[in-house]
C-alpha cells in the first residue's frame, strides 16, 4: 500500500491570490501545481505523468476561463474523472448554477480560508470512491428538492424519482461557519449541490453514498495507480476539539 499526497492543480491569473492560495494548501499538506491561465492549466492536464487528483479554478480569467477549462475536462474522456472546484469573489446564483450544472463538485467564494481547504480530499475519496464501486465512469445524478411536509410524509424520501418537482437541477446553498482555528469545522462560503456520484445500473450501498470520515489530512491510501481515477481511502488523523 502506497500512500500519495493529493495534487492540486490551482488556476488563477492573480498573482497575489495564487499565492496566497498556494501557500493554504500546502499547509495543508496538499501538492500544488499553479496555474496562471486556463490555457496553461491546460497543458498540466494533458500530460498524465502530472498525476493531477483536484482542479481549484477561477471562474474569470483572460484567455481560456474557469468555465471553458472546466468544459474542456469533462469532455476528455480520462480528465473528466477529475474532481473540479470552481472559486470566484462573484458569488450570484446565475454563477454558481453554470459552474455546477457544467460538472463542478464545488464552488467556493474568495476570499478562500484555510478550513475549506482542509477537506477538498473529501472530493477526491467520494468520485474515485463511487467509481471503484460500480466499475464505471461515474456521473452526477442531482437529488431532487424533498419538500417539508408532516412526518407521515417523511417516507417520500425513500421513493423513487418519479415523485414531483421535475424542474431539472436542484442546488442547495450549503452554510457552514468555521475560523482558521484548525478545529477541521468547515468554512461558511461552500456552495455544494445536493448530488449523488453514480452512473451505474447497480444501486450503491448506504455506506458508499455516506460521507467519508471526518479528517483533515490530504493523504491518502493510493490502493491502484490508474491515472485520473485512483481508488481512495483517507489517513485518517485524530485531532482534538
Amino acid at each position: 500500500i502506497q500512500k500519495k499526497t493529493i495534487k492540486v492543480l490551482l488556476v488563477d491569473s492573480d498573482d497575489s491570490t495564487r499565492q496566497v492560495v498556494s501557500a493554504l494548501l500546502r499547509h495543508c499538506m496538499y501538492e500544488v501545481i499553479p496555474a496562471e491561465n486556463g490555457q496553461q492549466a491546460w497543458t498540466y492536464l494533458e500530460d498524465m505523468q502530472n498525476s493531477i487528483d483536484l482542479v481549484l479554478t477561477e471562474v474569470v480569467m483572460p484567455g481560456v476561463s474557469g468555465i471553458s477549462l472546466l468544459s474542456r475536462i469533462m469532455n476528455h474522456n480520462i480528465c473528466k474523472n477529475i474532481p473540479v472546484i470552481m472559486m470566484s469573489s462573484n458569488d450570484a446564483m446565475g454563477t454558481v448554477f453554470k459552474c455546477l450544472s457544467k460538472g463542478a463538485v464545488d464552488f467556493l467564494v474568495k476570499p478562500i480560508r484555510k478550513n475549506e481547504l482542509k477537506n477538498l480530499w473529501q472530493h477526491v475519496w467520494r468520485r474515485c470512491h463511487s467509481s471503484s464501486g460500480s466499475g464505471s465512469e461515474s456521473g452526477i445524478q442531482t437529488q431532487k428538492c424533498a419538500k417539508s411536509k408532516s412526518g407521515d410524509e417523511s417516507n417520500n424520501n425513500n421513493g423513487s424519482n418519479d415523485d414531483d418537482d421535475d424542474d431539472g437541477v436542484i442546488m442547495g446553498l450549503n452554510a457552514r461557519d468555521g475560523s482558521d482555528n484548525g478545529s477541521g469545522t468547515q468554512a461558511q462560503s461552500s456552495w455544494t449541490k445536493r448530488a449523488v456520484e453514480i452512473d451505474s445500473p447497480q444501486a450503491m450501498s448506504p455506506d458508499q453514498l455516506a460521507d467519508p470520515p471526518d479528517s483533515t489530512c490530504a493523504q491518502v491510501i493510493h490502493l491502484k495507480s490508474d491515472i485520473c481515477s485512483n481508488r481512495w481511502l483517507p489517513c485518517t488523523s485524530n485531532k482534538n476539539s
